[in-house]
C-alpha cells in the first residue's frame, strides 16, 4: 500500500520557504508521510463562487483520489470538507497529526 495522498496548496509551500517556522515543518510533514506527485486534471468542479480559481485545487483533491488539502485560503478552509476530502489549515494538519 502507498503512500496517502495530499494536495498542498502554494500558499502553504511558499509559506514554508519563508519564514514560518510552522509552515516549514507542515511542508516537510506532508512531503515525508505523503504522497504529493504531480497530477492532471480533468475535474472542471465551480464550487468557489468567492474566488472561482480556488477551485483548481479541489480539482486536484478529487482527480488525484487526495484524503487532505492543506491550504490557508480561507474560502477553502470554509469548506471544511468537500465529499471524502478533508481541507485544513497548516496549523490544524500539525494539531491533527502530534
Amino acid at each position: 500500500m502507498g503512500k496517502k495522498r495530499a494536495v498542498l496548496d502554494t500558499n502553504v509551500i511558499i509559506s514554508g520557504l519563508g519564514f514560518k517556522r510552522k509552515s516549514r515543518k507542515t511542508v516537510f510533514k506532508i512531503i515525508n508521510e505523503y504522497d504529493t506527485s504531480h497530477i492532471n486534471t480533468k475535474t472542471d468542479l465551480e464550487i468557489i463562487k468567492e474566488d472561482p480559481k480556488d477551485n483548481f485545487l479541489l480539482n486536484l483533491a478529487v482527480d488525484g483520489n487526495a484524503e487532505l488539502i492543506i491550504s490557508g485560503d480561507k474560502h477553502l478552509l470554509n469548506l471544511d470538507r468537500f465529499e471524502k476530502i478533508q481541507i485544513l489549515s497548516p496549523a490544524e494538519f500539525l494539531q491533527k497529526k502530534t
